[in-house]
């Protein structure tokens, strides 16, 4: 489920904000998130995938989530009188950023069985945000893309799940479908889910410019393999704002450091600001 928070004033929102929560997180926990944009004059949609979609990449329910957001912030685009007002995407760990891969993955190839089934409207919708976004808005990562170790997996579900029953059954589902995956698909030369998951990060064009923020004593996210991305997409001209912390906890980043992560939120909103007049 999505939620929209509308610009405080008068004046046309700087921007349309679509923002992905973490796994586990509540929606009280991303409004927080939202309202430093409404703050700016910025409209948010704002809301996350459940647990068990994230946890293994369901394609059909990652795609009708980003499907869902995507209807809401195209909705309030076209009842603005501006054509360019800019798309920001902001989400969190990997159950954000397994929502971005989807969405990018609809938009550029209609083949895969779940894009096929997507209705004209809906296409169009997802063209139209997803072209403001490339255009002039901002991909901005928290605590993302997290790469796929499997013990960084379990401890995602160790401290994203509290009940102790449904925790168990996720994490041995989870051993299972690593033994299977490392197995199976290896030995007959299939990409493995991790493998998909990483090429797609790295081949990412979904934005022109790009903020990370993560920290070097994250116990979920690699920030190794998060300097490597950053590395690796300024090669091919992206524009990368990055805001590496040296003590923070996985997606806590606002809380430890408020002040950095509003002058980040700050300097992303002046940026697609002159970027769209």
């Amino acid at each position: 489920m999505f939620k929209v928070l509308t610009a405080e004033g008068d004046l046309p929102p700087k921007a349309i904000v679509i923002m992905y929560g973490w796994l586990g997180s509540q929606m009280k926990h991303i409004e927080k998130y939202a309202r430093l944009y409404v703050q700016r004059n910025c409209t948010v949609v704002y809301g996350n995938a459940h647990s068990a979609a994230i946890m293994f990449r369901a394609e059909s329910e990652l795609t009708k989530v980003v499907l869902e957001s995507v209807t809401e912030a195209a909705k309030i685009l076209r009842n603005l009188e501006s054509q360019e007002t800019p798309v920001i995407m902001h989400y969190f760990s990997n159950g954000g950023a397994f929502l971005a891969e989807r969405f990018e993955q609809m938009v550029v190839n209609m083949n895969d069985e779940a894009s096929s089934k997507l209705s004209d409207s809906s296409y169009a919708d997802l063209i139209y945000v997803a072209t403001r976004l490339k255009e002039f808005g901002f991909e901005i990562a928290d605590s993302a893309p997290a790469y796929l170790h499997t013990s960084s997996g379990l401890k995602a579900i160790d401290t994203s799940v509290s009940n102790v029953f449904i925790r168990t059954i996720f994490r041995s589902i989870f051993g299972l479908s690593v033994f299977v995956k490392d197995t199976v698909l290896k030995p007959c030369n299939e990409e493995t889910t991790r493998e998909t998951f990483w090429k797609n990060v790295v081949n990412s064009t979904l934005c022109k410019k790009q903020a990370f923020i993560y920290s070097a004593t994250d116990v979920l996210t690699d920030h190794e393999k998060i300097d490597e991305l950053i590395q690796e997409r300024k090669s091919r001209g992206i524009l990368i704002t990055a805001k590496k912390l040296d003590e923070s906890e996985h997606v806590l980043h606002l809380r430890n450091h408020p002040e950095i992560y509003n002058e980040l939120i700050g300097e992303v909103i002046e940026s697609v600001s002159s970027s769209s007049s």
